[in-house]
């Protein structure tokens, strides 16, 4: 039962889901659209029985670029509330991916700050590549498994999540 979505793109095909983030011509800058059709996405994996692996990856150059300021400025004095159903729909959306037995594996290019940061971390495996124009697409950071796994191509440092150089 898949639903119709307008700011990611999920599919199920051979019992391997993904999720790309689609909103390029905003840098996938977090809205609420964006969180609540993550978490209806989550639930979708969360449904499908056999699922094998969840792979998120994202349109265009950037991965998320964090929240879409402009929409907070839209909100004018509503912006709290904006923050508060966003928040809450992209945490459902990550507790429930990382509560999946199939592995989560984001595909990072570019920026994952704020809100795609927070994907990044909770995927199981995160994968990063870098260009010289990108020296920092994601940092180190813990999470849930203590350190995710971190693999950065085109010259960059691989981390096996131990602290070991790969």
């Amino acid at each position: 039962m898949t639903q119709s979505y307008t700011t990611i793109k999920f599919t199920i095909i051979e019992s391997v889901a993904t999720i790309t983030l689609s909103r390029p011509d905003a840098a996938n800058a977090m809205n609420p659209v964006m969180a609540r059709e993550l978490n209806l996405a989550a639930i979708e994996c969360e449904e499908h029985q056999g699922l094998r692996a969840v792979l998120i990856n994202a349109e265009g150059k950037l991965f998320c670029a964090g929240g879409d300021i402009s929409e907070f400025a839209a909100a004018g004095k509503q912006v709290g509330a904006l923050i508060r159903e966003m928040a809450g729909d992209l945490h459902l959306a990550i507790s429930r991916l990382t509560r999946l037995k199939a592995p989560v594996i984001a595909a990072i290019q570019g920026t994952a700050a704020g809100a795609g940061f927070s994907l990044a971390i909770a995927a199981d495996i995160s994968i990063a590549a870098t260009r010289p124009s990108s020296p920092w697409p994601i940092p180190m950071a813990a999470c849930r498994r203590m350190v995710a796994p971190l693999i950065f191509y085109q010259g960059g440092l691989g981390i096996d999540g131990l602290g070991n150089s790969c």
